[in-house]
Formats: C-alpha cells, sequence, structure tokens
C-alpha cells in the first residue's frame, strides 16, 4: 500500500495515514487488489478519519472483485467506480501462457489479445482510495509524471510563473486516469479497424483465395462489442 500527499504544487510519500487531510491538498491511498484484505483494517481507518465514513461492505466485495464490470455508485459521503482498463502486452502474454489450448487463429489473433483489468476508485473530497491489478502500470505512471511535474515547477519558483499540472483534487486525479485508459480503447479500436479495412481489400481484391471468412465475420462481431464498449467508456 502506497501513501501520497497533494499539496499545490508538490506531492510526498507519507509512511502512514495522516491525523487529518492536508487542508488545500488531498490523500491518494493505493494498493494491488491481492493487498486489500490484509490493508482493509487501514483503508477503513483512512476513510472514516479522512473521509468521514468507512466503506460499505458491498463497495468492499466490489473492489475486491477482480471480474466486476464497469459501473458507478454513490453514497452521501464517497463515490465508487471500476473501470475496466485494456490489459497490457505482458499482462495478455502471461494470461495466455496459462491457458496454451486456447491460442486463436493467426489472423484473429490481435482480437484475440483483447483483454481487460478492472482498477477501483473510491472518491472522497480528500481521499482517493484505489485499488488495481498487481504490479498495475497506471498508478506507477501516474506517480511518475507527477514527481517530474512536481521537479519541474519547483524549479520555475525562482520569481518565474508557472502552472502546475498536479491534481487539484481526488474527481480530478480520477478523471484523468480515466481519460488515459479510455484512449488506449480509442487507440485500439483505430488499429483493429484499419486491419479490418485490409482483410476486406484482401476479400474484394479480383483473383483473391481469401479463406479467411470465418475468422473475418468473428472479428468483425468483435470489433463491433469495442466500439460499443468505447461509447459505454465514454
Amino acid at each position: 500500500m502506497h501513501i501520497v500527499e497533494f499539496t499545490p504544487g508538490t506531492l510526498r510519500f507519507i509512511d502512514g495515514v495522516p491525523a487529518q487531510a492536508p487542508a488545500t491538498g488531498f490523500i491518494w491511498i493505493y494498493l494491488d487488489r491481492e493487498d486489500l484484505s490484509t490493508a482493509l483494517p487501514t483503508l477503513q481507518d483512512a476513510a472514516a478519519r479522512l473521509g468521514g465514513s468507512p466503506l460499505l461492505d458491498l463497495h468492499v466485495r466490489d473492489l475486491v472483485n477482480a471480474a466486476h464490470p464497469s459501473y458507478y455508485d454513490y453514497t452521501s459521503v464517497y463515490d465508487t467506480v471500476v473501470f475496466r482498463r485494456l490489459a497490457t502486452a505482458e499482462e495478455v502474454d502471461a494470461e495466455i501462457q496459462d491457458q496454451p489450448d486456447a491460442l486463436a487463429p493467426p489472423a484473429l489473433a490481435s482480437f484475440y489479445r483483447i483483454r481487460t483489468r478492472a482498477v477501483g476508485f473510491v472518491v472522497f473530497d480528500r481521499l482517493l482510495i484505489t485499488v488495481h491489478p498487481r504490479g498495475c502500470f497506471t498508478a506507477r505512471s501516474f506517480i511518475a509524471r507527477y514527481l517530474s511535474d512536481a521537479v519541474y515547477s519547483e524549479g520555475l519558483n525562482n520569481g518565474t510563473s508557472s502552472r502546475s499540472r498536479l491534481p487539484f483534487s481526488p474527481s480530478d486525479l480520477v478523471l484523468r486516469m480515466i481519460n488515459v485508459m479510455v484512449d488506449s480503447y480509442l487507440e485500439l479500436r483505430k488499429q483493429l479497424t484499419t486491419e479490418m479495412d485490409q482483410w476486406q481489400g484482401e476479400l474484394l481484391r479480383p483473383g483473391s483465395d481469401f479463406r479467411g471468412w470465418s475468422a473475418l465475420l468473428v472479428a468483425r462481431r468483435e470489433l463491433h462489442v469495442l466500439e460499443d464498449l468505447c461509447e459505454e467508456q465514454n
């Protein structure tokens, strides 16, 4: 479990949950889903102390569930979001290695590699809790980016005005992370549409000996599913 304190223009890692959230910032706690059960007492204490309410058991079960679909729910004190991001190439490779008998035909390789992972968000006014698959790149990549931004901002504090790019609230950080995840869906749709056009071009070429009819039909169906998913995520 990692705890980060954001204040205007900077951030810092802290060893434990603070007694209170910063008056002009917020606390971000992120952890692997596999560690949630062990860390739950600490998270519930943080939620009650910094957010004003412990997490409902229903929402804890949602965060633990790696197969949970994307969804949104809320209470009078906090909001919960589960968003299924695209799996990375390394995650897909590891999953395929565990299923050696389930390989797809070469023509369907790109579509077969479409896998998703659930990321959970609990959003308070001054506290954000996020739950990720083990080794998730999302939290690590954002922390690296914001550390760089904080150093850059400090370097310009010698009389030069600069606008910090650090998030100013839990909801702002959640929105930024989800936007990046949505962009990956849009990029994938562009790539798969290009491949589909190439297949159809080969099919319509005079004298073509195209034999991938079944694969093409499956791919078209999968592309429509992905397009529907992109619309839902937006």
